[in-house]
Order: structure tokens, then C-alpha cells, then sequence
């Protein structure tokens, strides 16, 4: 009995090694769980805030192209394209001047590149009547700009951080001699505004890193009745915005809207500075605008891999089933803010021996000038945003993290002080989109753990 139940057991024992090698030189191992999935869906953001006279303005329309949107209790909207290409932008408000400009998704953008834009609204001012027998000044009234320092003495009382980026420096003013309007009278009025900039997050590769020479207005207006044609030239102003500092002669020039060709065109006659006053003759009237001419260098973009807009892992290498749905999310950053959080100090410092009105008048300017480039005003939006949900396979490793495009714009603006030349320069940080890196890595199944397999982009996403 003993004897046969030790044959019974060998017999168990032989049973069992030949289960366990046949497992172990199995050709065909069991197939993972394949899930494919879709590529990213490709969509790009135009995200834009209304605001008057600094204040954020609700229940405003805006035309994206040919659609509408409202603006909400912070004076927002949000426009998702899937074309890249220009966007007509336009404001057409009962009692305010009309808004109109254009964003751009440029051709290189990457995929949920968002582009932040920022509308000033301004309330028309009233016209006054203006005989020809006497002539006379027609100064702005509008409410929008009732608050803004019309001498130069009332310049540089801003602080810093409390500059609006989307005023106008300074009122335009209209000095009409007799006999200059044609007829007995007009009624006449001046409505100083920010003209909205063309907004892209992208550069000339033939302009980065280099000082390029722009153009953009200290001030603009409009003019009413647009198109009157003068007898003998009239006289436009705007009072120094920069108390202590003068701007060379060839930094500035007079522009006005050519509605023919749409576009502002360069006056040949230009801008004379004298009595704290920055002045231009013109012969008809239409949107005018006193230019300052600034050097800008863009910088490259890059890639902040520092800083992590989203990050997820799922390791399924050790499973033979598939994980289904498998949100990719990120906190996307739009926007742009300056590199130094005291303007006044950079500036003090380049322009040793200024009081501080200059310093803050000087800031002023540059900080309106920053806006003309951005096409917005200062500060990051975050935004939560998914960038895809995916299936990750079995047998698989998934990786994806998310990280922000930058840019650097330096801003310089010449002055005179005390005589001399000096070129002052503040510089920023613009978020110019994201880049999304997604990709799983296979593990071939066995004994061994999977410690080998190959990578690559899953599902036709990958990075964009």
C-alpha cells in the first residue's frame, strides 16, 4: 500500500512539471485587451474681455466673424474655433464709438493655442457747435474720459499699479481758426480712444530677437463730422504725457484712418512738441492719431518645461485588460505679465536723477505701449481644459504631460532727459500656447515581467 501510494504521488509530481514547462515554452501567450483612441480634437481659443473706462462691461455683443457672443458679469467671452486664419472682431454699441479689429490663429499655432484680446468701449462725446465767423476750441467731453489729466502738470499723478492699460495718455483737443470750417457753423465734437490692436501670438522669424521699430498712439480720436474738409489747415493736441522727459523729434508721427483703404495711413506733415503740448495741423477730419515710435524685440518661443500645466500616468503593463475613458486635463495659462513686479524701480534706475512724477508718467506710456503689443491687458487666465480622453490598451504604459509656450517682448521708448538721449525698456512674459506630449510604451506579456517593449504615440494623438 505505501509503495503505491508513493507512485501515486511521482505520478502527481511528473503531472505537474509537465504543466509547468509546457506553460513556460508557450509560444502563443494570451492577448492583451486593444483599445484604440481617437486623435485630439483640434480647436483654438479666442478668449476676450470687454471694459470702459477700466470697468468690466456685462451684456456687451461681440461679433467673432459671423458669430455673436455676450459678454458675462466679468465682461468676458470666449470664442473655440477649429480653423486657424484671421477672426473679424467688432462692438457696435447704441452711444459708443464703434470697436472693431482682428485676431489671428496664426499658421504655426499649436493646437488649444488660446489669443487674448482686450476692448475698450468709449462713450461718444456731444458736439458742440463751431461758427466760422469765430472759430473756436472743441475739447473732449466724453464720460469715458472725463477722468483722464488733460495738462501736463496733472501728468505722473497715476500710481503704477493703477494705471488703466486700455486709457487713452491724454484728452485730444481740436483749435479751430476763423474761417477755417466751411458753411456758417458745424457742430463738432473730439473722442479720444485706444485703437484695439490685431492680436497674434506669433512673430516674424525675420523679427525675433531683434529691435523692431512700431508705431502706436500716446492718443487717438475721432472726429466729428468725419470728413469735413477745412478752409485752412486746424490745429490737434494732446499735453506732454511725460512731464520732465521730451520725445525726439523722430519718435513721433500723426497717423488717420483712411476708411477707403481701411487702414491708418502716415501724415506727411507730422507732430510738433512745444509749451508741454505734442501738436499737428490737419485739413480734414477723420480718426487721427499722435504716435510714439518704440523699439520691440520678440524673443523666441519656448518650450517652459519647468513649469507643468498637466501631468497623468496610468501603468496597465501588468494587466491584460484594457482601461477605458481616461481623462487627459490640463490648466491651460493665457496671457501675459510683466517680468518685474516694480516698474517703477526698473525705471528709476535707468533714468537715475527723475522725480517721481516723471517715473510714473514714463511707466504709464510704457505700460499702454506693452498693451498695443499684446493686444491685451496684463494678467494669466487659467483655464481647465481636456485635452483628450483615451483608452489605454493592456500591456501598456501611458504618459502624458503638458507644458506651456513662451514668449519674451521688450519694450524700449526713447526720451530727452536733461538734454541727453536714454532709452528706457520694460520687458514681459506672454503665454503663447501649449504643448502636449501623450505617449504609451507596449510590454510584450511573459514570465520575465515585461521589462522590455517599444514606445510611441497612441491613438494618433501623440504631441502637438
Amino acid at each position: 500500500m505505501e509503495r503505491g501510494l508513493k507512485a501515486f504521488a511521482f505520478g502527481l509530481l511528473a503531472v505537474g512539471l509537465t504543466t509547468a514547462c509546457h506553460h513556460k515554452d508557450d509560444p502563443t501567450p494570451a492577448e492583451p485587451e486593444i483599445l484604440e483612441t481617437k486623435p485630439a480634437a483640434v480647436e483654438y481659443y479666442i478668449q476676450g474681455t470687454v471694459l470702459s473706462d477700466g470697468e468690466a462691461k456685462a451684456g456687451i455683443k461681440v461679433k467673432v466673424k459671423e458669430t455673436t457672443y455676450t459678454t458675462d458679469s466679468n465682461g468676458e467671452f470666449e470664442a473655440t474655433v477649429q480653423q486657424k486664419g484671421e477672426y473679424s472682431i467688432g462692438i457696435n454699441e447704441a452711444s459708443y464709438l464703434p470697436v472693431e479689429t482682428k485676431v489671428v490663429i496664426a499658421d504655426n499655432a499649436e493646437n488649444r493655442t488660446a489669443v487674448k484680446v482686450s476692448l475698450a468701449l468709449t462713450t461718444m462725446s456731444t458736439p458742440e457747435k463751431i461758427t466760422a465767423a469765430t472759430g473756436g476750441t472743441v475739447e473732449d467731453n466724453s464720460p469715458t474720459n472725463k477722468d483722464l489729466p488733460d495738462t501736463e502738470e496733472e501728468m505722473g499723478n497715476t500710481a503704477p499699479d493703477e494705471v488703466d492699460e486700455t486709457a487713452p495718455t491724454a484728452p485730444m483737443s481740436i483749435e479751430i481758426p476763423p474761417s477755417a470750417i466751411p458753411g456758417e457753423a458745424a457742430d463738432i465734437s473730439v473722442t479720444t480712444f485706444v485703437p484695439t490692436p490685431e492680436t497674434s501670438t506669433t512673430v516674424s522669424t525675420t523679427e525675433e530677437n531683434k529691435d523692431v521699430e512700431k508705431s502706436t498712439p500716446l492718443a487717438a480720436a475721432e472726429f466729428k463730422p468725419d470728413g469735413l474738409q477745412f478752409n485752412t489747415p486746424v490745429t490737434i493736441s494732446i499735453p506732454n504725457p511725460m512731464p520732465g522727459v521730451e520725445l525726439p523729434a523722430n519718435a513721433t508721427e500723426l497717423t488717420y484712418f483712411d476708411s477707403a483703404k481701411d487702414q491708418w495711413v502716415t501724415q506727411e506733415q507730422g507732430v510738433e512738441a512745444g509749451e508741454g503740448v505734442y501738436k499737428a495741423e490737419v485739413t480734414h477730419f477723420s480718426a487721427y492719431a499722435i504716435n510714439v515710435k518704440t523699439k520691440v524685440n520678440a524673443g523666441a518661443e519656448t518650450v517652459n518645461k519647468n513649469e507643468i500645466l498637466g501631468k497623468s500616468q496610468v501603468d496597465n503593463s501588468q494587466k491584460i485588460q484594457a482601461i477605458r475613458d481616461v481623462a487627459l486635463t490640463y490648466k491651460e495659462k493665457s496671457g501675459w505679465e510683466y517680468e518685474s513686479k516694480d516698474l517703477a524701480g526698473d525705471v528709476t534706475k535707468q533714468l537715475p536723477g527723475a522725480n517721481p512724477k516723471t517715473i510714473n508718467a514714463i511707466v504709464e506710456v510704457l505700460k499702454k505701449q506693452m498693451y498695443q503689443r499684446m493686444g491685451s491687458t496684463s494678467g494669466i487666465t487659467e483655464t481647465e481644459r481636456t485635452y483628450n480622453t483615451v483608452n489605454v490598451s493592456g500591456y501598456t504604459l501611458m504618459t502624458y504631460n503638458c507644458y506651456p509656450k513662451v514668449r519674451t517682448i521688450k519694450v524700449t521708448l526713447p526720451v530727452i532727459f536733461n538734454g541727453s538721449n536714454k532709452n528706457i525698456t520694460i520687458s514681459a512674459k506672454r503665454y503663447i500656447g501649449v504643448k502636449n506630449e501623450y505617449n504609451v510604451k507596449n510590454f510584450a506579456p511573459g514570465h520575465s515581467g515585461g521589462g522590455g517593449g517599444s514606445e510611441h504615440s497612441g491613438g494618433g494623438s501623440g504631441s502637438n
